[in-house]
């Protein structure tokens, strides 16, 4: 499956599933040593699949992961969000995610464990629109990345902790045309995610553990010359058609991944929405530019999202049928 940059053998392998992945330079690599791209999506949050049991939504089922499998997913992003985590006993949080994730593994696949908030943690604001669906404490979120190193630190399934969905910056409630992130917002989130590296640390000492940048997961150029200190470090960037607006491609991101993994954890796009591709300032379209750079850097990436809800959407339908942004993502995973 695939040809050039993302040929066959540097896809995860799957008779050798599931491996332990570790991070060397600026790689991901397998247990042979030999680099590792993952491409995939993310998934509904299984807690509110299951809590809510949207009758609208893709359902959560074994056939939900099949289809996912189907349109040639290596990896497959779980954004846990903290509203949700709180809806249920921590029991049945890990029945949801043990069935979850056992669905996965059927299909040979692996996946990323996501707190899925967005706010600064450093500064203890949370985001609270959508109903509060983001909101949270530190306390909340270092509780819950101790409960999840001890259930999972010996499945190889989850191949990723990603620590927190998306940082901001100080301030950011203002007008964010007007706001940019500096270097003082960076270490003061590079200290905050490091102190939950440690802990994370104490009980699961392999899994690889994803730092996003600030400005909505966005922007990693700090980290160029203040990189996180700890071991099997990936970061993470968000790059969506509007993303770019204070700082290019190459600056957010493109210059780490000379240095570090980077991978595109979240992104997409709309016909007309949000983050329509209309908003993109580029020469051609942001499809195919951003897939032509992801390429060019062999940056790993998961598209947003496995539903026909959650905006940018990839179904048209709770059926699983893709939308016309769907057919893009899916001819590019089956590639």
């Amino acid at each position: 499956m695939g040809s050039g940059l993302f040929a066959a053998s540097q896809e995860p392998r799957r008779d050798a599933y599931p491996e332990q992945f570790q991070v060397q330079g600026n790689q991901i690599m397998d247990s042979q040593k030999q680099e590792v791209l993952f491409r995939g999506v993310s998934a509904v949050d299984p807690l509110f699949q299951v809590v809510h049991e949207a009758e609208d939504e893709a359902g959560w089922s074994a056939e939900y992961f099949r289809s996912i499998a189907d349109w040639g997913a290596t990896l497959v992003r779980l954004p846990i969000h903290p509203q949700f985590w709180r809806a249920n006993s921590l029991e049945e949080n890990f029945r949801i995610l043990d069935q979850t994730l056992s669905w996965i593994a059927e299909n040979k696949m692996y996946a990323i464990l996501d707190f899925h908030s967005i706010g600064y943690p450093p500064a203890e604001d949370f985001e609270s629109a959508y109903d509060g669906v983001y909101l949270t404490t530190t306390d909340e979120w270092r509780q819950f990345w101790t409960d999840m190193a001890e259930h999972y630190k010996n499945n190889k399934t989850v191949a990723f902790y990603e620590l927190f969905n998306e940082p901001v910056f100080s301030g950011y409630s203002v007008d964010v045309s007007s706001v940019y992130p500096n270097r003082s917002d960076w270490l003061n989130w590079r200290e905050c995610a490091e102190k939950m590296i440690h802990e994370i640390r104490q009980i699961d000492a392999n899994k690889m553990i994803i730092v996003s940048g600030l400005s909505w997961a966005y922007d990693l150029s700090f980290a160029v010359k203040d990189p996180v200190r700890a071991n099997n470090i990936v970061y993470a960037t968000h790059p969506y058609p509007n993303s770019n607006w204070h700082t290019s491609w190459a600056d957010a991101f493109g210059k780490l991944k000379e240095k570090a993994p980077v991978m595109v954890t979240e992104f997409g796009f709309e016909i007309s929405g949000d983050k329509a591709e209309t908003q993109y300032k580029g020469l051609h379209r942001y499809r195919d530019d951003m897939m032509k750079y992801l390429e060019s850097k062999k940056i790993s990436w998961v598209a947003w999202s496995f539903s026909n809800k959650w905006m940018p959407a990839l179904l048209a339908d709770k059926e699983g049928n893709p939308n016309e942004v769907g057919h893009f993502f899916r001819d590019k995973l089956r590639q």
